[in-house]
């Protein structure tokens, strides 16, 4: 039997299915998706991955159901600590609620973006970093959702407690951004976040009756705001990197076995 071969997609085309995998990759990670969200969105994904060039209208049909059926999972899970009033949901004190990730506990890429807006608008002297956890895909694979979700959260606790006086988000993905404000060189800062964000460590997931050690670490990356001349362009620059850096996802399960993490 001849070996299966990629479709071949246009440049354009395949960007465009890049992000819309990445963008299922996000919403397959928040623990808020429901299941039945979440199986729907996993049997889109292998469809986008192993299409037939030129069936992006049909895709993005399909895509827009996906993202009205995750929004509705959202409205029907309000985020605790608030309260709704007539459909809306507000603070005790009539303010705005800050957009928080329900995986992480942290502020949102919406909030991060709001963030550096603001402070690149003031010109304030920035660096954000990027951090990608490594082997997600694998491990959501091959453990669940949940195992991943826990390791999004135990490595934002982890880079909080690094650095205390300096921002932290959920970005895109399988990553977190940070943003520093240093009066120091570009290459002081990259030292400065090499040297205390570098290791890896193990976390312990009980997986029924078992109990396993799951390796923790991720890779980073530093940009500086200075290389910039508008938040916008900034902000692209960041989104493209977290794109590039987003580990590829495993090949789906065959006869039963699992793709090792």
């Amino acid at each position: 039997m001849a070996a299966s071969t990629s479709p071949a997609f246009t440049r354009p085309e395949a960007d465009l299915r890049g992000l819309a995998i990445l963008l299922i990759d996000a919403l397959l990670s928040d623990s808020m998706t429901s299941s039945g969200s979440k199986a729907e969105l996993s049997l889109l994904r292998a469809r986008i991955a192993d299409g037939s060039p030129g069936d992006i209208q049909e895709t993005r049909a399909k895509l827009e159901g996906c993202l009205a059926n995750w929004r509705a999972d959202r409205e029907r899970k309000p985020a605790s600590g608030s309260k709704s009033i007539h459909g809306k949901t507000e603070r005790p004190n009539g303010s705005t609620p800050a957009r928080v990730d329900p995986c992480t506990g942290l502020s949102d890429r919406f909030e991060a973006e709001k963030c550096i807006g603001e402070r690149f608008g003031e010109g304030r002297r920035l660096f954000a970093a990027i951090f990608t956890l490594q082997r997600l895909p694998a491990i959501n694979a091959r453990f669940g959702y949940s195992v991943g979700d826990r390791m999004l959260l135990v490595e934002g606790q982890f880079l909080a407690k690094q650095f205390p006086n300096d921002r932290l988000f959920r970005w895109l993905g399988p990553s977190l951004l940070m943003v520093l404000e240093r009066p120091a060189s570009t290459e002081a800062v990259r030292s400065e976040v090499g040297r205390t964000s570098a290791g890896s460590f193990q976390v312990n997931v009980d997986l029924h009756s078992r109990s396993v050690l799951i390796p923790v670490s991720a890779s980073w990356q530093l940009v500086a705001s200075s290389e910039y001349s508008s938040a916008a362009e900034f902000l692209d620059a960041l989104r493209t990197l977290a794109l590039d850096a987003a580990p590829a996802r495993p090949p789906a399960r065959v006869n039963g076995a699992s793709p090792a993490a």
